[in-house]
């Protein structure tokens, strides 16, 4: 399961700038190698420290800089955290009145204070991930029906009656 969110909270548009060096720093990412746990980080270019850095944190960070580099803010949600329905809904990228029924019909737990509902980040990421795999699975579904069928792409052809 991810513990990355985008666009939870403070989702202001990313300056040019911003956007261009998230692009650099991404690339440089890339060029790693998976399995280094030591990467150099400045925050001026002649104050360069050596920081050792756990391979996940590695991999978060460069989830962090392609999203910036495709313009997109992001907010790293930690999984226990707890959040209103409007927060959660905009990690879903729904509105908050269907993230309330998605709430009421049970697919996600969540737990009242006074009248407000409370989600556990982990409990929202996690039908999130099962929605995707539930999406790809009938995906997957549809194409085997198709090649099935001989509807597939390479296949069709048209006949004009």
């Amino acid at each position: 399961m991810t513990a990355l969110a985008l666009a939870l909270e403070d989702s202001s548009a990313l300056e040019q700038a911003e956007i261009e060096a998230a692009t650099v720093a991404a690339r440089g990412l890339a060029s790693l190698n998976p399995t280094e746990k030591t990467i150099v980080v400045s925050a001026q270019e002649d104050a360069a420290a050596q920081v050792r850095l756990p391979a996940s944190v590695v991999r978060a960070l460069m989830k962090v800089v392609t999203e910036m580099a495709n313009g997109n803010a992001i907010a790293i949600v930690p999984v226990e955290a707890e959040l209103t329905t409007q927060q959660a809904a905009d990690l879903l990228n729904v509105s908050r009145p269907h993230f309330v029924s998605l709430l009421e019909t049970g697919k996600i737990e969540f737990r009242m204070v006074g009248t407000h509902r409370k989600v556990k980040g982990r409990d929202v990421l996690a039908y999130r991930d099962r929605e995707t795999m539930r999406r790809r699975e009938a995906l997957a579904e549809m194409a085997r029906l198709d090649s099935e069928l001989g509807l597939d792409e390479d296949d069709a052809t048209v006949s004009a009656n």
